[in-house]
C-alpha cells in the first residue's frame, strides 16, 4: 500500500486476521501434515470461508464448515476488538484507503477477507470483484468470492456465480473447496449424477467419523438434503 497510514492499517488488519484464523488454520493444516492443507475446512475458509464459511464468519446459515466451537468463539470475539483495536473502525479505514487507491489488489483482497470476518458478505463480494484480476488466478480467493456471493444472495446461485464455479473448476478441479462448490453447482443445475460423483470423491478423501467427514456431511445435509437433490 502507499503511505504510512495505509501500511499501518494493513499491518493491524493482517495481524488481527492471522490471529483470528490461526487456530482454524492449525486445526485444518497442522494435525495431519501437508495433506490437511486441502482440508475442506481450510479451503472453504477464508469462509465456507463458511460456517455460522465461518460461525467464525458470523453466518449461522452458511455452509457450516467451521473449526470446533471453542475456536469459533475465539475467532468471533477477535472480529470486534483485538488488543484494544476497534476492528470495524480499522476495516472502515481500509475501505476509505481503497477509494483512494483502487489499483491496490492486495488491499482489495484484505478488505474482502476483513468483511468476511465481520459477516459483511455483500461488501466482501464487492471487494473481491474489485480484485478479480488477481482473484481469478487463485482458487482460494475465487472460492472466497463465490462463497460471499452465495451467502449474500440468500444461499442461492445466480448465473454469474455458476460461471465463477466453472472458472474455479478449470483453475483447480481437485481442490476440495472447489469440488464442494462444483457439487453444489451441479445440484443447482439438476445434474444429479455429477453432484453425486463429486460427493463420492469428497467422501473418499475423509474417513467416516473423522471431523472433516462430519463437517462435510453437515454441509451436504444443509445444501443437498436427502430427497431434495434435483433430478
Amino acid at each position: 500500500m502507499n503511505g504510512s497510514t495505509g501500511m499501518w492499517i494493513f499491518v493491524v488488519l493482517a495481524v488481527v486476521i492471522v490471529g483470528a484464523f490461526g487456530a482454524s488454520l492449525y486445526w485444518a493444516g497442522g494435525r495431519r501434515g501437508a495433506s490437511r492443507r486441502q482440508s475442506v475446512v481450510l479451503a472453504m475458509s477464508v469462509p465456507l470461508v463458511v460456517g455460522g464459511l465461518y460461525a467464525v464468519r458470523g453466518e449461522t446459515a452458511a455452509l457450516e464448515l467451521a473449526p470446533p466451537h471453542s475456536q469459533m468463539a475465539a475467532g468471533q470475539a477477535s472480529t470486534q476488538m483485538h488488543d484494544g483495536v476497534d476492528i470495524n473502525a480499522e476495516v472502515q479505514h481500509l475501505a476509505d484507503h481503497m477509494k483512494q487507491h483502487p489499483e491496490d489488489m492486495d488491499g482489495w483482497v484484505l478488505l474482502a477477507r476483513s468483511y468476511t470476518m465481520l459477516g459483511r458478505y455483500t461488501d466482501a463480494a464487492a471487494a473481491y470483484e474489485h480484485a478479480q484480476s488477481r482473484v481469478m488466478k487463485d482458487s482460494a480467493l475465487l472460492s472466497g468470492w463465490i462463497e460471499a456471493r452465495l451467502i449474500s444472495n440468500g444461499h442461492k446461485f445466480d448465473a454469474y456465480t455458476l460461471e465463477l464455479v466453472d472458472s474455479a473448476a478449470k483453475l483447480a478441479p481437485d481442490d476440495t473447496s472447489v469440488m464442494l462448490l462444483r457439487a453444489l453447482a451441479a445440484n443447482e443445475r439438476g445434474d444429479r449424477a455429477g453432484a453425486n460423483r463429486l460427493v463420492d470423491e469428497l467422501h473418499k478423501l475423509y474417513p467416516a467419523g473423522s471431523p472433516d467427514r462430519q463437517d462435510l456431511d453437515a454441509a451436504l445435509a444443509k445444501w443437498m438434503p436427502q430427497g431434495t437433490v434435483k433430478q
